[in-house]
């Protein structure tokens, strides 16, 4: 059973594991051996076997990918508690969103609920009555943690990670790539080839759009245990996993950056996942995790967040749909760049786009040469009731005049009391609009598809498509307010701004 190309490791001594070290687990009968260290080779479920060039860095053009050798089904995680059967259940998504754990951000002391999981060693005989396998009672895995992780479907689109498939194609890509960031892991001991727990998922969405869903995956060393492997205190042979929507950091000693300590189910975590690339395109399958079901060994949830408790600015959502949070908020001193739209968002304890009960009361103050135009309540300084989850678009404007190098607040208040800040400066570099789409490039090959994709996507509030030197035999339809701006050689290159 080829193993899953995984670098996740627990900060853990595990005390419960037996002492009696196998070298080569049961879970890897039939797999094949590299024969540089005489160990099973780890691969991911359902993908080609990928090893390192001369850079010696996983993901990079110059990967070798054997497409003979794909990795079998050896570990399958389950949302829920199905019963442990010869054959694995299938996932519980295959019974569509109403047959999905319903959670709520946070940890249970938190206020929040745990999602319950249940994770299976498989025997990766696989077939159309068993699509993850049979369960392997290996003896020598019990004992052994597993480490089960939460990833959200940020956007909605149906996949976690960056991915083609979707709606948006590749346009969205860098956004996705948040989707990247575990928002929950959890540990749960192997018994019988079993192992049951809980994870708090510290994101959601209102219950109101339905709820953030979310996908989890599952990954667990396997022994022996050398003394001179971190000190014996955690197992040092090959890794597998579930299904993952990226390739993680294979070397332990990034990782691990605490003194090792006891580790179970109720055991304090560090980061124990983390993202090193996506694969190089020779790698063949995609890494982005589908949230319909149809990957075998992982399942979904769905949470919602809590209600809400305050308010903050976040990017104004039509240009992407990701509720990103605002950077250094920095503004001109001349049209278009001396106006910014954000979105006041109520959230949750955990910062959630979150359902408000009731409606939240807020108002709008601005310390400096800033002034709110919209909503109108805050234009007149009078508050601003957020009703939903949606919040409200909040637009500011630097007054005439307004000197380069200015600072300032924009600042929220409840019941008189300062809940949230944005700091903002005036920089007259910002006066000339950046480009949302350079052509040509990736996203834009003509001036036409600059034109026809062209949305704010660097949320300045102006629509500029960029136009590289260069001889263009086409005829041009577009909209009098969309200024086409040349670009001097080497500004700004392919993918800049509009990817």
């Amino acid at each position: 059973m080829k193993r899953a190309l995984v670098g996740w490791i627990l900060t853990a001594a595990l005390a419960c594991v037996p002492a009696t070290a196998h070298a080569v687990s049961a879970v890897f009968a039939g797999d094949p051996i590299n024969p540089s260290t005489g160990l099973p080779y780890e691969i991911l479920p359902g993908f080609p076997l990928v090893l390192p060039g001369l850079d010696g860095v996983i993901g990079t053009a110059d990967d070798s990918v054997d497409t003979s050798i794909v990795g079998d089904i050896d570990l399958v995680v389950r949302s829920g508690s199905p019963a442990a059967t010869n054959t694995i259940p299938p996932p519980t998504a295959r019974g569509g969103r109403t047959a999905l754990p319903l959670g709520v951000a946070g940890s249970t002391a938190g206020g929040g609920t745990e999602i319950p999981f249940t994770v299976f060693l498989s025997d990766g005989a696989v077939g159309a009555e068993a699509p993850a396998g049979h369960l392997l009672p290996a003896a020598d895995m019990d004992g052994i943690p597993v480490v089960v992780t939460a990833f959200g479907d940020f956007d909605g689109d149906g996949f976690i990670g960056p991915t083609n498939e979707d709606a948006a194609g590749a346009t969205d890509n860098r956004f996705e790539v948040e989707e990247l960031k575990q928002v929950g892991r959890a540990v749960a001991l192997f018994s019988g080839g079993v192992a049951r727990g809980a994870v708090a998922v510290h994101a959601g969405r209102p219950a109101s759009q339905g709820g953030l869903t979310v996908a989890l995956t599952a990954m667990a060393l396997t022994g022996p245990f050398s003394p001179s492997f971190f000190g014996g205190n955690i197992p040092s042979g090959p890794a597998i996993a579930s299904a993952l929507p990226f390739f993680p950091q294979r070397d332990l000693a990034k990782l691990i950056h605490d003194r090792a300590v006891p580790a179970g189910p109720n055991t304090t975590l560090q980061q124990v996942v983390d993202f090193v690339m996506l694969p190089s395109p020779g790698a063949g399958a995609p890494f982005a995790l589908p949230t319909d079901g149809s990957a075998p060994t992982i399942d979904l949830a769905l949470v919602n967040s809590q209600t809400a408790v305050r308010a903050v600015f976040r990017e104004d959502a039509r240009a992407h749909p990701l509720p990103l949070p605002v950077g250094d908020l920095v503004l001109g001193t001349q049209a278009p760049a001396n106006h910014r739209a954000l979105r006041l968002v109520p959230v949750d304890r955990w910062g959630n786009p979150a359902d408000p009960a009731p409606a939240l009361r807020l108002s709008l103050h601005s310390s400096g040469p800033l002034d709110v135009l919209r909503p109108a309540p805050a234009r007149r300084g009078e508050p601003v009731d957020l009703g939903s989850a949606r919040g409200v678009r909040v637009v500011v404007q630097t007054q005439r005049g307004t000197p380069d190098n200015s600072t300032g607040t924009l600042a929220i208040e409840h019941d008189g009391v300062v809940v949230g800040a944005l700091p903002y400066r005036i920089d007259a570099h910002a006066n000339r609009p950046q480009a949302d789409v350079v052509v040509p490039s990736q996203a834009a090959a003509t001036i036409q598809a600059g034109i026809d994709q062209a949305v704010d996507r660097n949320n300045d509030g102006a629509l500029v498509v960029a136009i590289r030197p260069g001889l263009y035999h086409e005829n041009v339809i577009g909209e009098d307010h969309l200024p086409l701006a040349g670009c001097r050689p080497g500004q700004p290159g392919p993918g800049h701004a509009g990817g």
